[in-house]
C-alpha cells in the first residue's frame, strides 16, 4: 500500500507544479495581471496635504453631512443654520454641533454674529 501511496502522491506533485508553472508564466507574461507601479517613488501618487481641500486625517472625521457642507462652502456657498436645518432636516442643536466641528477642524469659518451669522470655506495658507 505504501508504494501505491509513494506513486500518487507524487502525480498529484507533478500535476501542481504543472499548473503552477503554468499560472507562473501567465502572471510574467499578460499586461492584465502586471501592474507596472511607481516603484520605490511613491510620493510621485500622493498629492501634497497643502493641495487637498480637506485633509485625509480630516475627511476621516466627518459624517457625510457634514462632507456635503463642506463641499458646498468650497463652492463658495455661505451657509447659515437655518439653511442646514432645512436641507438636512437637523434640530438647530445639530446644525450648531455640526458647524463647531467644522470650526474645530479648520475647515470652516464663522462670519457675522448673532441672526446673521453664516459660515464659509476657511482656505487652509
Amino acid at each position: 500500500m505504501s508504494a501505491t501511496l509513494r506513486i500518487f502522491v507524487s502525480s498529484v506533485q507533478k500535476e501542481l507544479e504543472d499548473e503552477r508553472l503554468i499560472v507562473q508564466k501567465l502572471v510574467s507574461t499578460d499586461p492584465f495581471v502586471t501592474f507596472p507601479g511607481p516603484g520605490e517613488n511613491i510620493e510621485r501618487l500622493r498629492v501634497p496635504e497643502k493641495r487637498l481641500i480637506v485633509t485625509p486625517a480630516v475627511e476621516a472625521q466627518l459624517n457625510e453631512r457634514q462632507k456635503d457642507m463642506v463641499n458646498r462652502m468650497v463652492a463658495g456657498e455661505e451657509l447659515t443654520s437655518r439653511r442646514c436645518q432645512e436641507l438636512y432636516d437637523l434640530s438647530p442643536q445639530a446644525v450648531y454641533q455640526d458647524f463647531k466641528k467644522l470650526i474645530g477642524l479648520g475647515v470652516a469659518r464663522k462670519i457675522g454674529s448673532g441672526r446673521s451669522t453664516r459660515y464659509g470655506y476657511n482656505p487652509h495658507e
